[in-house]
């Protein structure tokens, strides 16, 4: 359907259903809830199932002409205010036939919806609480964008306004001045949430659980969408973190309050010949569970610095992407790290072979089996037929390749290894080493290249 087409529909519809200008109920979809705007003029004007599937097409179209768009609000955002847009529009008579129909409504669509754009707020500051090394618990932090901080740190930097701390007054006339501090006994224990102190009671349920909060400046899109790119930012930065140490398990340790992680504590119960056992009990600790001083050692040598300086400067690009020389093959490079982090916060080690190995292959340019390999063999400098793994049953760098990729992930994702109690646990920690390992390699490299923004730039770079 063209754009002169869905919008006719949809006037057709608005004129059926509004007939001198007021609804007709018996006019609108039987069994629906019904769907309608209220135009700036006051009017109400429903949309009908007819008149919605015009819409889609409307909102598909424009959306999908501008390339600026895309990078300032998400599709269904924008559907939403096309949806305004057309009612005021109609509303405003500007699809009349004596001001020139449909291209005169087209015209007055597109600069309502171009002004709309223009005057959306696209710089937000979006704080996220978080498991971390802790390290701002000492001193000043930062990977790129993403500043952390402290509980206590991130109220001081924060502030409601005047006019909210006003509203929130337990008296008229009077400011909520001393939320900050109740917010702080709430985290002490010293005082319990009512109902007279909402300012306070809902940040502190908003910071309880997690004993830090990353917080991410975005500039250049929508509030919902800016969202996602900063929850983006501060994910991968808590993944970059993670890299720094040999364990993979930091990356189930490093996480933003709202990921979908394991349970931090578990119990087994279990019976045998009819008896119950006693319930066994585990714990999966989140955060950084060394010594302090510890944490600022790994953060603070000299090779670590250069990795997280590294990390900073891809998560700049993701949040800009025109800053960088090479901006699709560091949005690879993200896309890699966040597979691969899924892959080892899986408990499962059939997906969890698939994730880490589907890494890789993201990581060496959509090669498969053959790029992986090119990939490796460049960053270690070995060769295919050299042994990787010793032992009773040594394998060559090929041949573990193979196993992870073609016999485990590809058997794994196809269908053909269907039972998911096959084990794959030694698959699971090859594959988590050599990920992890080319994750690595490659930020410690990226600063340097100076070659073209190429999808296969990682097995030769």
């Amino acid at each position: 359907m063209k754009l002169d087409e869905a919008l006719t529909q949809v006037i057709e519809e608005f004129d059926h259903v509004h007939p001198d200008g007021q609804v007709d109920v018996n006019k609108l979809d039987e069994g629906v809830l019904p769907t309608f705007v209220t135009a700036e003029s006051g009017h109400q004007l429903h949309y009908t199932k007819r008149s919605l599937e015009a819409l889609l097409h409307i909102s598909h179209i424009l959306y999908r002409a501008s390339n600026s768009l895309p990078k300032i609000l998400g599709e269904n955002d924008y559907y939403a205010m096309v949806r305004q847009a057309i009612a005021d529009c109609y509303a405003s008579g500007d699809f009349a036939p004596k001001v020139g129909g449909v291209p005169n409504g087209k015209a007055c669509l597109k600069k309502r919806l171009t002004e709309a754009v223009a005057a959306l707020t696209t710089e937000f500051t979006h704080s996220f609480p978080a498991w971390t090394m802790n390290v701002e618990a000492q001193r000043k932090f930062a990977i790129g964008p993403v500043v952390f901080l402290t509980r206590d740190k991130w109220l001081d930097s924060v502030h409601f306004s005047r006019k909210a701390l006003q509203y929130f007054a337990k008296r008229p006339g009077k400011r909520d001045t001393d939320w900050k501090r109740r917010v702080r006994e709430l985290l002490a224990g010293k005082a319990r949430p009512s109902k007279p102190w909402p300012l306070a009671d809902w940040v502190y349920r908003a910071i309880k659980d997690a004993p830090s909060v990353l917080k991410v400046k975005v500039t250049g899109s929508e509030r919902a969408l800016s969202r996602q790119r900063a929850r983006y930012a501060a994910r991968t930065a808590l993944d970059c973190l993670a890299l720094l140490f040999q364990d993979a398990e930091h990356h189930a340790q490093f996480v933003l309050g709202d990921d979908r992680v394991v349970p931090v504590s578990g119990s087994t119960l279990m019976e045998s010949k009819g008896h119950l056992w006693i319930p066994g009990s585990g714990l999966k600790l989140r955060g950084w569970t060394g010594a302090e001083a510890d944490a600022i050692a790994a953060v603070a040598s000299p090779k670590e610095k250069k990795l997280l300086k590294s990390a900073g400067a891809v998560i700049r690009t993701l949040l800009d992407p025109l800053r960088s020389k090479h901006p699709q093959l560091i949005q690879r490079w993200a896309t890699a790290l966040a597979v691969a982090s899924e892959g080892c916060r899986e408990t499962h080690d059939g997906l969890a072979l698939a994730k880490l190995a589907s890494s890789l292959d993201i990581l060496s340019g959509g090669g498969m089996e053959k790029g992986i390999r090119a990939m490796l063999l460049h960053q270690t400098g070995r060769k295919a037929n050299d042994v990787m793994v010793k032992g009773p049953a040594p394998m060559t760098f090929k041949e573990v390749v193979n196993r992870i990729y073609s016999h485990g992930r590809s058997q794994f994702l196809h269908g053909n290894h269907v039972d998911l109690m096959m084990p794959f646990d030694e698959e699971r920690r090859y594959a988590t080493f050599l990920a992890r390992s080319a994750l690595r390699t490659s930020l410690a490299r990226l600063p340097h290249y100076a070659g073209p923004d190429d999808p296969k730039a990682f097995q030769t770079m």
